[in-house]
């Protein structure tokens, strides 16, 4: 269940960067990566060459649609950084969202602890 996150007490230090670069990197090397945006910027997909404008699916939605850039899924998941069900699977090993080979790397915003 790999699961990094990349952040950092302080904004503008270029954690959405790190993270991005991280999950190219990984995916160029075989690996099932996928890119969790939970900032309220919603930056991160800037770094994977998409438009302000253009909207991620959301982790949790189950739809079909999926964006995928450079090998890399990409995901809103702002809406979950205080849904209490998510964070007591966090807890949880077993139930995990996190489980499998999946790599997910994480972007979290500097006001969230």
């Amino acid at each position: 269940m790999p699961l990094i996150l990349c952040h950092s007490p302080k904004g503008g230090v270029g954690t959405s960067f790190i993270a991005a670069q991280l999950a190219i990197h990984l995916a160029q090397r075989g690996h099932d990566v996928s890119a969790l945006d939970f900032t309220y910027q919603d930056s991160l997909k800037l770094y994977f060459g998409l438009t302000p404008a253009q909207g991620l699916p959301e982790l949790n939605d189950g739809s079909a649609d999926q964006i995928a850039v450079s090998g890399v899924a990409l995901f809103s998941a702002y809406g979950l950084r205080r849904d209490t069900t998510f964070q007591d699977l966090l807890g949880k090993p077993d139930h995990s969202p996190f489980a499998g080979k999946k790599i997910f790397i994480a972007d979290v915003a500097a006001g969230d602890r």
